[in-house]
């Protein structure tokens, strides 16, 4: 397991934000697919994860797998999200889950426009270390969202 030192590393920002925006646009996206949950299941008010109906038996060891590597990842999407800040879920929601142009997504938040794109930076980096960080109870074979650089000397 790699501990971070939150002294001598520092958020590589923009990295982190590409990987997060890449994350919600492709692997959750299929992940949604082949996962027992549906769209309103991760977008309803409560986040919950458990308690979904799966879609059915599958007898094909592949496909199982599959669906159960899939469920995992949606699982910790829906718990990273909760356990962000109440800004951090309605612009991953409205935003990532919805698919909600960024006006919308700051007039339900009434908010202005820069104030959410401020807003925006600091929830794709919550989510990233968040979704990092519940690798070891909800472990995937991905990508670590969170992106972290040594600091530079004097700073």
């Amino acid at each position: 397991m790699e501990l971070i030192s939150f002294f001598t590393e520092e958020l590589d920002r923009d990295e982190t934000k590409k990987r997060v925006k890449k994350f919600f646009k492709r692997d959750f996206e299929k992940a949604l697919n082949y996962s027992q949950f549906r769209r309103s299941d991760v977008t309803s008010p409560s986040f919950d994860p458990t308690g979904v109906s799966s879609h059915g038996t599958n007898h094909v060891e592949n496909k199982f797998i599959r669906n159960t590597i899939a469920d995992i990842c949606v699982t910790r999407t829906i718990l990273a999200i909760n356990q962000c800040t109440n800004d951090t879920q309605a612009i991953i929601k409205n935003k990532f889950l919805l698919g909600l142009p960024d006006y919308v997504t700051y007039e339900r938040m009434a908010i202005k426009d820069s104030q959410f794109y401020r807003l925006q930076t600091k929830a794709l980096l919550e989510f990233a270390e968040v979704f990092d960080s519940l690798q070891e109870k909800y472990p995937l074979k991905i990508d670590k969202l969170a992106i972290y650089s040594e600091k530079k000397k004097g700073l």
